[in-house]
């Protein structure tokens, strides 16, 4: 029978009746052993009350009193520190030093009475750091397995620690999910001397680490590292011959931060590992210029239509076809934002004479954009054009069987149908549905001097997902790039959710090849798919999921459905003074603009420095504009000037 479980009241009580501020580092380490020992026998609450005292205490004294001794400036006068706590203090601080020369800070165990008499003489708090009551309640939950909602800058780190310190107390290992290499390394050196001084072991696992050294940090009991490396080290691990070759131990508890984002955002991501380049170049860049023909054609068509409407004195009912037969070859055509709002019950009927009377309305055009511009769709005319520019393009109202030929040709003869009509359907995507600085931008640096950032993203509904571009077989491959005459330009993608460039995924399914031919840069082979899964496929192998986010109320619900797991909002230490206005609705982009340029310009006179941010580049620059002319300093810092700073 499953014990019931204690309130977090009962466990906080728990947690501070223990008092463990007398014993000595060698002694804390002692008491986590008699953990350990009892951890077989018992159930994990039983330990956690004693255990985030502990740990609380190996916190307090780590990432405050040994301020004094990695910073000689604190005691650069030991006099400084009068009586028997100076001699005590100045004792230690010497004998650390020589002690560091051959130990790590984690293995140095220094007697309680020195911290006693650190804190005794800290009168102005330049040592102090405490535990919060409500990091040690965030970690009960993250310990539960629950998802933690905490504001920014109430110490989430060190709440996660709480939690993996008890979990690793009971022989499980711990990842601990980060948004980005550097807090994974940020976080693992912050509180590894607390684990080891524990006799716990800890560490980072970043994207430049060899397979050697991922090896010995992965039998550690507690690991950092992004989804992107603990997720292509669970693919690797799995291409692997015999299990000694593998890096990683099984999978047991993962403490996901910034949960929502990685958990739900980013849920049907995959990760895929691929080898080595399939084919060549050739095809995409002789794609790219049929359908870019095609798609000049339709551009000019569209010119007539959007003349044919400015010019149209009919009424709004009568220029119902002529509007839906727009919004199919071009729906970002401004004569029809223009029209619909003269008219806004004229998009309504226009939507609907565009799904019933469809075929009649794309018999002159060579495709059909989808509205919500999620996909394109040829029509007859386009495919008829592009039969007569392809060789190998066939009209699939043709389609007949093939008769049986020796040695599988037509086999072959169909992949490379399949292959050709693919490629067109993504040179379609990459021209019409992706946007350049809004989904992705040419970048001319090295690819050694370019930032990277570890986080996945899924752009588009277009099949537009990143992937693993390194290959697992290091050998060098022929990329087949004598069609193209760019230099050293690549295209890397921007995540929609955050704005921040991805240097390392790239689309798939013949799509990043033709983004590539597009924008007249080295066209680069597919490569070959070796394995893959999703973010959430990869998290449900673990036995133990919790996370912890500043937003997670808002997708309480998708964190039940898809994993089982419940929200808890940690309230904070200090009410927020923020205060939040309720949403306004304007009528017209410009008065919104209007309206934003008089709050910002109210702002500056205030002398309050305010962030606007915007979807887009050319939004960013347009706002830029408006306040230009409104004589109000700014700067505007788009896609493109984040990615030179980042360089410096």
């Amino acid at each position: 029978m499953k014990r019931r479980r204690r309130s977090t009241h009962a466990l906080m009580a728990g947690i501070r009746s223990h008092n463990f501020t007398a014993h000595s580092d060698g002694e804390l380490r002692l008491a986590v052993q008699g953990l350990q020992s009892r951890a077989p026998n018992g159930e994990g609450e039983d330990l956690l009350p004693e255990c985030f005292a502990i740990v609380s205490e190996a916190i307090d004294r780590r990432l405050s009193v040994w301020r004094l001794l990695d910073d000689p400036s604190l005691v650069s006068d030991p006099g400084e520190y009068p009586g028997e706590d100076g001699g005590v203090i100045a004792k230690m601080v010497a004998d650390v030093a020589r002690q560091r020369t051959h130990r790590r800070p984690g293995d140095i165990l220094l007697p309680g009475s020195f911290y006693r008499a650190a804190r005794r003489q800290d009168k102005d708090g330049r040592l102090w750091f405490r535990a919060t009551g409500e990091q040690l309640l965030a970690g009960v939950h993250l310990f539960r397995g629950a998802v933690v909602q905490m504001d920014a800058g109430e110490g989430k780190t060190v709440a996660i620690a709480f939690a993996a310190a008890l979990h690793a107390v009971l022989g499980r290992r711990v990842h601990v999910v980060t948004a980005n290499d550097y807090l994974a390394e940020r976080d693992a050196a912050l509180l590894e001397p607390v684990y080891r001084s524990l006799g716990l072991s800890a560490g980072a696992i970043p994207a430049h680490m060899e397979q050697s050294e991922r090896r010995h940090v992965y039998r550690r009991s507690i690991v950092y590292g992004t989804m992107r490396e603990l997720g292509f080290d669970y693919l690797r691990d799995n291409l692997k011959s015999s299990a000694s070759e593998r890096v990683q131990q099984p999978l047991d508890v993962a403490i996901v931060d910034e949960a929502d984002h990685a958990l739900i955002d980013e849920a049907f991501t995959p990760l895929i590992v691929s080898g080595n380049p399939v084919g060549g170049s050739r095809l995409q860049v002789r794609v790219n210029g049929a359908v870019a023909e095609m798609i000049g054609l339709q551009r000019c068509l569209a010119r007539e239509l959007s003349e044919r409407l400015d010019s149209s004195q009919a009424k709004p009912s009568g220029q119902a076809r002529l509007t839906a037969t727009l919004l199919l070859a071009d729906p970002d055509n401004p004569a029809l934002f223009q029209c619909f709002l003269s008219h806004p019950r004229l998009r309504r009927q226009t939507l609907a004479l565009g799904e019933d009377d469809y075929a009649d309305l794309t018999v002159e055009l060579y495709y059909a954009i989808h509205p919500g511009r999620r996909f394109v769709t040829l029509t007859e005319k386009g495919r008829e054009f592009l039969e007569g520019r392809l060789s190998g393009f066939r009209d699939s109202g043709n389609d007949r069987p093939l008769s049986p030929e020796r040695n599988g040709v037509p086999a072959r003869r169909m992949a490379r149908q399949y292959a050709l009509e693919n490629q067109v359907s993504q040179a379609l995507s990459a021209h019409l549905l992706l946007k350049r600085d809004v989904d992705y931008l040419v970048d001319s640096r090295p690819v050694d001097s370019r930032p990277v950032d570890s986080r996945l993203v899924d752009s588009r509904p277009v099949d537009s997902r990143p992937v693993d571009s390194r290959p697992v077989d290091s050998r060098p491959v022929d990329s087949d790039l004598a069609d193209s005459e760019a230099g050293g330009d690549s295209i890397v993608l921007i995540d929609p959710h955050t704005g921040r460039l991805k240097p390392d995924s790239i689309y798939q399914h013949g799509l990043q090849s033709a983004v590539e031919a597009r924008e007249g840069v080295a066209v680069k082979p597919e490569r070959e798919t070796l394995a893959q899964v999703s973010v959430s496929g990869f998290v449900s192998h673990y036995r133990q999921i919790a996370g912890i986010t500043g937003t997670a109320v808002s997708a309480a619900g998708e964190f039940r459905r898809k994993y089982g797991l419940e929200v808890v909002v940690v309230p904070p230490m200090n009410p927020p003074k923020r205060a939040n206005r309720p949403p306004v609705v304007y009528a017209t982009r410009e008065e919104k603009l209007a309206a934003v340029v008089d709050e910002i310009a109210a702002r500056h006179r205030m002398g309050q420095p305010v962030l606007a941010g915007a979807r887009t580049v050319e939004q960013s620059e347009e706002l830029g504009r408006l306040l230009e002319e409104r004589g109000v300093p700014h700067r505007v810092l788009n896609a493109v000037t984040t990615h030179a700073e980042a360089r410096i």
